[in-house]
């Protein structure tokens, strides 16, 4: 496993009038995150590490400086795909928190009998001890770590805990790598630079073939070495599993090495201020379950004069395998600790999940080649029309496995898709004052909240201003988008010839929308478009109607949805016959009602058509200096 290291001193305590000595044991401390952020494949994160925010703070700003010295790595979710090399295996970690007392051994049992290593993380509140002059000084305790495999009979404990070297590692010109010493679990490295480009750290178990191992980014410097020629600099720590290890740096590198002894009593012998603490970590041999049993040697302190308490922090058993996680996308993250006080708030910037979308489509461009056959290809976009698709059809996390691809009116989509790519003016201008145009409808969201299908299909709908139904047993999609009307309702064609009119009152009618919307500007977080309506205002006060945008990340788009809102009409309510049973919700209709005309009668049935000669089923009288429009629906 790789981790990071980080070095910290402990405060010192003052009074008295002795001398008090540096702290000399500091505690190695790293956060190593592997999060799942989408279903895959997605197109991944947009612009690499400046796409990754750690308490809002991108890792790399957008001139390239580095605010985090970390490490990452992304995987997109495929079926096969290669798991991080940084991480071997997978662990499981129980907090303990208990003292060890030189009469009393502390002991655990871990059940897991699939766990191939086990971890005891020791922790020391305070190591000093003051003499009679009042000199401060480091202060010396001795314990061991002992594992039994209760799952064989007669099992002894068995002496585990060992204590650890520090090698400076040496570069070997010849071959080119540094070699680490024999029983090797860690290296500490430091890498210096020209560039800030990141560095690719490489190792090899034979000297010869040599893999990335994590890639680690450059922090700008100043002071001292950035005149020393050295601008960029990173301290990275890699952990493996015990063995022999060889690993290719760029030039100007160090590194210090960590390595076991034979097993023996551990010492811990130093001095600090705040808490330190120190792992150990032994295979576990035969069968399990085992009893890991921890032991003070060193007699308990019973003065004021001497702090050496020695506590049991956690023990954490590790299983080693290597899991790729299929499907998921994912995102590896290593940081420095001394850099938060709590692990970070993390958010990612992604090009989300790859949809079916139209072959002669190209999602960048937004534009449409020749007529469509009806073929898909994969590809990423964030037209809602094809994120419906996609989520109707897909037999992983959609309702592929309910409704096949024929059951969808992918044509009526593919109009809606063409309508959703047309450009439109957001609202924003240029230095010079131009306008800049954006897609009419967009879609970015992360659905991860508990929701029925069909609400997520209406939620989605809403998007391009449609609805979802089902007609002729199609899964079908309808758009409030400008088109030709499909049916003419006239007295002739309509129940009794009555037509019904439902409108609101004035209390009723909205002025104000508040649409809640994302914004990419500030982290994509919520805002609110205020939308008034002057007109409305001033004739019926201030009442606003709020209302969601689904997955808006566009103050234009909601500012647009907000207009839609407001938009105020009437209800016409009428009866009619089996010739209407083909209009479909969202349809366009015209209705010619004599009410509304006059009183003239301006619609009716035909009764005959001879070339360009059309009968109707009653005269009408036409006046002179006046053009009218025949429409004739079939």
């Amino acid at each position: 496993m790789v981790k990071l290291a980080i070095r910290g001193a402990g405060g010192k305590s003052g009074g008295g009038g002795g001398h008090e000595s540096d702290d000399t044991l500091f505690s190695n401390a790293y956060i190593e995150l592997v999060e799942a952020v989408s279903e895959g494949e997605i197109a991944g994160l947009l612009l690499g590490s400046q796409s990754v925010y750690l308490d809002s703070v991108p890792i790399t700003a957008a001139d390239g400086t580095q605010n985090h010295q970390c490490a990452w790595d992304q995987r997109f979710g495929l079926q096969s795909q290669a798991a991080f090399t940084a991480i071997q295996n997978v662990s499981a970690e129980l907090a303990i928190g208990v003292e060890v007392q030189v009469d009393v051994p502390h002991t655990e049992i871990i059940d897991d009998t699939s766990a191939d290593y086990a971890v005891v993380t020791m922790g020391f509140p305070r190591m000093m001890t003051i003499d009679g002059s009042g000199n401060v000084n480091g202060a010396r305790v001795e314990f061991k770590i002992e594992c039994q495999d209760t799952g064989t009979t007669g099992s002894p404990y068995v002496l585990v805990s060992r204590n650890t070297q520090r090698t400076v590692g040496g570069y070997d010109g010849g071959h080119d790598y540094y070699a680490s010493p024999a029983y090797a679990f860690s290296a500490e490295i430091h890498i210096n630079s020209n560039s800030g480009d990141p560095v690719a750290i490489l190792y090899s178990t034979d000297g010869g073939t040599f893999t990335a191992l994590e890639t680690v980014e450059m922090v700008a410097n100043s002071g001292l070495f950035y005149w020393w020629q050295w601008p960029y600099s990173a301290t990275t720590v890699v952990n493996f599993d015990e063995g022999q290890y060889y690993l290719r740096l760029p030039a100007n590198s160090s590194v210090v090495w960590y390595s076991f002894t034979a097993a023996a009593n551990a010492v811990v012998d130093g001095k600090c201020g705040s808490r330190y603490q120190k792992q150990y970590r032994f295979p576990l041999a035969g069968v399990g379950p085992w009893s890991v049993r921890v032991t003070r040697i060193t007699p308990t302190s019973t003065s004021a004069k001497l702090s050496d308490q020695v506590f049991v922090d956690s023990l954490r058993t590790e299983t080693a395998v290597r899991l790729i996680y299929p499907n998921t996308a994912l995102v590896y993250l290593k940081l420095l600790a001394k850099e938060f006080g709590n692990p970070p708030a993390r958010r990612y910037l992604l090009k989300g999940i790859k949809v079916l979308v139209p072959d002669n489509y190209d999602p960048m461009g937004r534009s449409y080649a020749g007529l469509w056959t009806g073929g898909f290809k994969v590809a990423w976009t964030d037209n809602p029309a094809w994120c419906f698709y996609d989520l109707c059809t897909n037999t992983r996390y959609g309702l592929g496995n309910y409704i096949s691809p024929s059951d969808i009116d992918k044509w009526a989509l593919y109009k809606i898709a063409q309508y959703c790519d047309g450009l439109v003016d957001s609202g924003r201008r240029t230095d010079g004052g131009a306008v800049v145009y954006e897609p009419r409808f967009t879609l970015n969201v992360q659905i991860k909240d508990g929701i029925d299908a069909y609400t997520l299909l209406k939620n989605l709908a809403s998007v391009f201003r449609g609805m979802a139904y089902v007609v002729n047993g199609l899964v079908t999609a309808s758009c409030d988008m400008p088109s030709d009307p499909v049916k003419l309702f006239t007295p002739a064609n309509v129940v009794n010839g009555a037509f019904e009119f439902t409108g609101s009152g004035g209390v009723a009618r909205k002025s104000v929308a508040l649409v809640q919307w994302a914004d990419p500007f500030d982290h994509y977080n919520l805002k609110v478009e205020y939308v008034p309506d002057r007109a409305k205002i001033a004739r019926y006060g201030v009442n606003n109607d709020e209302v969601v945008a689904f997955g808006c990340t566009s103050r234009g788009q909601a500012h647009r949805l907000g207009k839609w809102i407001l938009i105020d009409g009437e209800t016409v309510t009428f009866s009619v016959g089996h010739d209407a049973a083909l209009v479909k919700p969202g349809d366009i209709i015209q209705c010619m009602i004599p009410l509304r005309n006059q009183g003239k009668r301006l619609g009716g049935r035909v009764k005959s058509i001879d070339g360009s000669t059309v009968v109707l089923d009653s005269p009408i009288t036409l006046m002179a200096g006046h053009r009218y429009m025949l429409y004739v629906a079939l």
